[in-house]
């Protein structure tokens, strides 16, 4: 009888961590500047924590956000920070030159 108590027991606590895990979506996208041209090394973190990932060689990104995080902060060093709202992927987010069209 213990042996069954404690196999249901295991057997909830792994059900129970499946659903936290499914809690999670991936959201994924580009960064591009004014030109359409890809933007690497762009940071993107949900708003309010330091969950982020950074874009690669063609301005592509993918990331694994909780299912109530509603925004993004999309952010480079020669560029404009933006506050984009996940509305879906992929997303696809344009960033302007800090010192205007040269």
């Amino acid at each position: 009888m213990r042996f069954k108590l404690l196999l249901l027991s295991v057997c909830l606590l792994l059900f129970c961590g499946i659903s936290v895990m499914a809690q999670t979506r991936t959201i994924t996208g580009k960064v591009t500047d004014n030109n359409q041209s890809p933007v690497p090394g762009a940071s993107v973190t949900i708003k309010g924590s330091e969950t982020g990932t950074v874009t690669d060689e063609n301005g592509n990104f993918s990331l694994n956000v909780p299912q109530n995080a509603s925004t993004l902060i999309i952010s480079h060093a020669s560029m404009e920070t933006r506050e984009v709202t996940i509305t879906g992927a992929p997303l696809n987010v344009q960033l302007r030159d800090k010192l205007g069209d040269l």
